[in-house]
């Protein structure tokens, strides 16, 4: 087992670009070639020193899943912690900034405060934990790109901003506070759960489930209602669509109430 420590000392507002920091990149090195790693500042290279400091606990070199990373301190300006990991742990102790664990294919994220956008962006596998809130476009496509998250499972406890799971085409989102806007939009396939209450839930979806255990704002008319299914231990109605989409076999699960 390796474990790397790694405490903030940066605490400026410039956002520094972190995609060396997963446990592929530690597991076979020594503290000093860990502290040598590239980071981005701006249009700056620096160091991953210059940003963090460092300690290694363990053996000198490690399989992937057997390193865990934890980031001591609020890293809500450092930005895709965790990108394209394959295995192995991360725990943030403070909050982080875009796109942590996107196109992440394996191992577990945990965040203890909140994550900003494109959180699990274009995931794989593995597992994503927000044990605060989350801004706008969690697991789904970056721009241009046609296929959101596809594998793994990302929990958020607090909310979620807008566009949840867009694009999504595989794997579980559960959401336990409330979604904004247009969460499901154009998905194809995957489970997303929302136990709070959702604006406008999956507009042109083609596949996949959305549930919503709270109240649903303004649910969109291209939706037809097919009957009632018992989903996560409570009755709920069914809805079939878009419809606005040729083809689309998208199914909406919404308590009674909350039909017009």
């Amino acid at each position: 087992m390796k474990e790397i420590i790694l405490s903030l000392k940066y605490d400026k507002s410039i956002p520094v670009e972190a995609e060396a920091i997963t446990p592929d990149n530690f597991s076979n090195k020594t503290k000093e070639e860990i502290e040598e790693l590239d980071l981005y500042l701006g249009n700056k290279v620096v160091k991953l020193r210059d940003i963090f400091d460092v300690s290694v606990d363990g053996d000198k070199t490690a399989k992937i899943d057997e390193t865990r990373i934890i980031i001591k301190g609020n890293a809500y300006r450092i930005k895709r912690i965790g990108e394209g990991m394959t295995g192995g742990e991360i725990v943030v102790e403070g909050s982080v900034d875009m796109r942590c664990g996107a196109m992440m294919q394996g191992g577990r994220i945990t965040v203890k405060g909140n994550a900003d956008s494109w959180t699990g962006q274009e995931m794989a596998g593995g597992e994503i934990i927000i044990e605060g809130d989350a801004e706008d476009y969690v697991g789904s496509a970056y721009r241009g790109a046609l296929s959101g998250m596809s594998g793994g499972k990302i929990t958020i406890k607090g909310n979620v901003g807008l566009y949840l799971g867009e694009k999504m085409s595989g794997g579980e989102i559960i959401v336990e506070g409330d979604a904004d806007m247009l969460a499901g939009m154009e998905m194809s396939g995957g489970k997303i759960t929302i136990k709070g209450d959702a604006i406008m839930p999956g507009g042109e979806m083609t596949g996949g489930e959305v549930i919503v255990m709270g109240d649903v704002i303004d649910r969109l008319p291209t939706f037809k209602y097919v009957g009632k299914e018992t989903k996560e231990n409570a009755i709920l109605e069914k809805y079939a669509g878009d419809l606005s989409v040729r083809r689309a076999k998208g199914s909406l699960y919404i308590k009674p109430a909350a039909r017009p």
